[in-house]
């Protein structure tokens, strides 16, 4: 196979596994309720799956980024899919609460590492004027494995049980393996060995940590709310499962739109737009408690849907602004630098989903879940 056709399969193989990765993460957020019934524990126990998957998937990214830069990339990138695809397998047949959390854990353990992996082979196989753009179509895999994965998860739920759900988690998942092993080199820049030391000098660079501060807040920001976005709609809306899984399909399509947004952003502007996002994000996180509290189901869809519009807003110019930096005064650390984000993704995710959880169970009810992210954003 010519190597510029090669590079080609292989981007479009980088941009399927932000979706294989995105529909394992999300596919809890639209079946909690189901979860809760199946496994016999309680709404915010169901939920606190997300915050469990986003703390296994934040600490151990780095921790096995430090540990294993002596070793060849790709070699160590086919493990760790083998390593996702057994947890998810492990979901299938878990027959307890505790046996599906050890396998959603399984899975988030090398879900960072693995995508902070495809992020330094953009640098192999994309002109660098393209990385933005390829970047934003990675992590619009996420929005799309929203879009057609959380409904769809749902849906499958509804009909078949819980796991019919985690089984279209690994068929996706095995065909996204076998693309990646195909057409990624097996070589390329971040072969070098390196050292813990070498590589947590990024930590030093004041930079890449206020790039993980935005991050990680941002996330936090929506994840009050939309980690339990499904019981809302159910519950103080009063929608059936078909309508929240209508909703979820515009609420991706949102999403996307914010990622491929980014990189437009990352593109003319860099940095210098997100303050006025993150302003916008606030904004229609509050307005969110009004919306839902007033009865006016459209208005409240309305507003749910707006929210996935400022949810990955900084995803492209953030990324895109850490391989800059890594690349050129950091090489020796270009796989670190690069699983900050995941990293500090699923650190806001999992302080999103505790957050949403004290107020799920507490008396202060759903319709605060939007005014206090927009506190955190």
């Amino acid at each position: 196979m010519e190597n510029s056709v090669r590079n080609k399969i292989a981007t479009v193989a980088l941009v399927v596994v932000g979706f294989a990765l995105g529909f394992a993460e999300f596919i809890v957020i639209g079946i909690t309720p189901e979860i809760a019934q199946t496994y016999d524990v309680s709404l915010a126990a169901a939920g606190n799956l997300v915050g469990y998957f986003a703390i296994a998937y934040a600490v151990s990214t780095p921790l096995i980024v430090l540990s294993t830069g002596r070793f060849r990339r790709f070699p160590l990138f086919v493990v760790f899919l083998v390593v996702f695809n057994v947890g998810n397998i492990l979901a299938i047949f878990a027959a307890s609460y505790e046996m599906l959390l050890t396998a959603r854990i399984l899975a988030a353990v090398v879900s960072g590492v693995t995508l902070s992996t495809v992020m330094t082979f953009i640098n192999d196989i994309v002109p660098e004027e393209k990385t933005p753009r390829i970047i934003s179509f990675v992590y619009a895999g996420f929005s799309v494995a929203s879009v057609l994965g959380t409904p769809a998860g749902a849906l499958l739920a509804e009909a078949f049980g819980v796991k019919a759900a985690f089984i279209a988690v690994e068929a996706v998942a095995l065909i996204v393996t076998l693309l990646l092993v195909f057409t990624l080199p097996h070589s390329g820049s971040t072969d070098a060995s390196s050292g813990v030391r070498e590589q947590l000098v990024i930590l030093k660079d004041p930079r890449i940590v206020l790039v993980m501060v935005m991050k990680g807040f941002g996330m936090a920001a929506t994840y009050v709310f939309y980690c339990y976005v499904t019981p809302i709609m159910e519950g103080p809306l009063g929608l059936s499962v078909w309508a929240v899984s209508i909703i979820l399909f515009f609420y991706g399509g949102a999403t996307i739109v914010s990622n491929l947004g980014g990189g437009s952003l990352a593109q003319r502007y860099g940095l210098r737009k997100l303050p006025l996002m993150f302003a916008l994000q606030a904004l229609v996180l509050a307005l969110l408690g009004a919306s839902v509290a007033s009865g006016n189901t459209v208005l409240a869809v309305i507003n749910i849907v707006a929210t996935g519009i400022f949810i990955y807003h900084m995803n492209a110019p953030l990324q895109t602004y850490l391989l800059q930096i890594a690349s050129r005064d950091h090489p020796q650390a270009l796989t670190l630098a690069s699983a900050a984000m995941p990293t500090s993704s699923d650190m806001g995710i999992a302080l999103g989903s505790f957050v949403g959880g004290v107020v799920a169970s507490s008396g202060i009810g759903f319709t605060w879940s939007g005014p206090i992210g927009a506190l955190i954003a």
